[in-house]
């Protein structure tokens, strides 16, 4: 069926670009339909929106960055992965994983420097 081959397709690009980012419209392209062929391929076939999908791949693609990150903080990796509003993104990370960012960030071992002067 179509809504098969759009998930098929949207499934290689994410296997493809982990660490892409993009939004419905370039995902509706990349998918090959239009938005409601890819909005009703996404509820028959994952229970959610391509919108919700898009936010978990981020928040995931944020969490791994966080894992294995030096040298960065919570904004920068945040802001990477186009979530603007920080306050709103610590909630939901903590929503999805049960911990906030800066302890994701501290459980991997980095420790911000000291700020000397």
């Amino acid at each position: 069926t179509e809504e098969r081959n759009i998930m098929r397709r949207v499934c290689e690009w994410a296997a493809d670009s982990p660490e892409e980012t993009v939004n419905l419209l370039e995902l509706s392209h990349i998918a090959g339909g239009s938005l409601r062929q890819l909005q009703s391929a996404f509820k028959a076939y994952t229970g959610m929106t391509p919108t919700h999908w898009l936010r978990l791949r981020r928040l995931n693609g944020a969490r791994r960055e966080l894992l294995k990150a030096r040298d960065v903080t919570v904004a920068e990796v945040a802001m990477r992965w186009s979530f603007w509003h920080l306050g709103r993104f610590s909630s939901s990370y903590q929503a999805l994983f049960k911990e906030l960012p800066s302890e994701t960030l501290k459980r991997n071992g980095f420790r911000l420097p000291l700020k000397h002067g």
